[in-house]
Parts: C-alpha cells; structure tokens; sequence
C-alpha cells in the first residue's frame, strides 16, 4: 500500500491519461473517483521522457514480491529439517501426520500464488507495458473468490484422516439416498 501511495499519486498526467478510459468504459468523470492511477513508463505525448515513478515501482514491487516468497521457502526448509529430526523420534502414524500436513502447507502456499499471484501479474504490471491493451478485470476478481474453498479441498485431499472422514459420510449419504430409492420403488 505504501507504494501505491508512494507511486500511484494522482498528477496532471495520470488525470489526462485516465480520463478518456474512465468516461468510455465506466460512465465516470476522473476528478470524482478515488484512486491511485499508475502510468506507463513511456506516455505518448513524450516518449522520449522516462518515468522514474515507473522504474521505482516495478523495482519495490519485484522485491517485495520476491522477498516474501524468500521468507516462504527460508521458513519452509527449516520447518521440513526441524521435523524430520523430531518426528523420528514418535511413531510412525505421528509421522505420516506431520508430512501430510506439511505437504498441505505446501500446497496452500501454492495455491494462492497460482489463483492471485500470477494471474494479478499482467494487471499490476500493465500500466508499464508500452502497447495497448483493454481488458475487464472481472474474471480475475471473480477467481478471489476460489481460494477459501480451495484452501479446505487442499486440506480435505491431502490430509488421510480426513480424506478417509469425508469419504464415509458421502458413503453413508449414498447408502441414504441408495435405500431412499429403493423404498420408493417398491412402495409404487
């Protein structure tokens, strides 16, 4: 957010730049909407003037990005290491647990970097590519709200205990709906 603020400030070319995409897309005037507005490095009235504000962004960004994914996988080695000494040490039902929720842990840092990170990418770098491009942003919104579902299937498939749990009650359902079934048939 910082650098949103930081870089994303409203100027007199943020405001001419917008304006057009903002009344032809949305119906709205620019000066009445809220927001950080961020511009290509190149703008067509001066193409030969770089914008630093760009370059600054793209630079904290990336290294933003790149550090947590560091922290991740610094933190995920070590956890991986720590438990490989200590579940040794209980029994192997205590071990097999420890390495599915691992595993799990894995995958639900995967799974948002696969559902947001990547494709928010072409959107947060957009305003920086020198060509053209209008596209709505409504599908990638609308995949935001995949991941907590996600999250609990990643959960539910990787983990045996559940995985065995969820599968008895669909058992149970259908033996349910098997007798519901029969019972009607044969009444009529």
């Amino acid at each position: 957010m910082v650098c949103d603020y930081i870089f994303g400030t409203k100027s007199e070319d943020s405001l001419n730049y917008m304006r057009d995409a903002m009344l032809t897309d949305f119906y709205t005037n620019i000066e009445e909407t809220p927001g950080f507005y961020f511009l290509p490095c190149f703008l067509d009235n001066k193409p030969d003037q770089l914008r630093w504000q760009c370059i600054g962004f793209i630079i904290v960004f990336s290294s933003i990005f790149v550090s947590q994914y560091i922290i991740i996988f610094y933190c995920g080695i070590n956890m991986f290491r720590e438990l490989n000494k200590v579940v040794f040490l209980k029994s192997k039902k205590y071990h097999r647990l420890q390495v599915e929720l691992f595993r799990s842990l894995v995958f639900q840092v995967t799974a948002p970097t696969l559902i947001f990170y990547i494709p928010a990418m072409p959107i947060l770098l957009r305003p920086y590519i020198p060509f053209e491009i209008d596209f709505q942003t409504g599908v990638l919104v609308a995949s935001f709200g995949l991941y907590p579902p996600i999250d609990s299937i990643i959960l539910m498939i990787v983990v045996t205990d559940y995985r065995k749990s969820i599968k008895i009650v669909f058992l149970d359902l259908f033996n349910c709906v098997k007798t519901l079934f029969v019972k009607i048939r044969y009444c009529c």
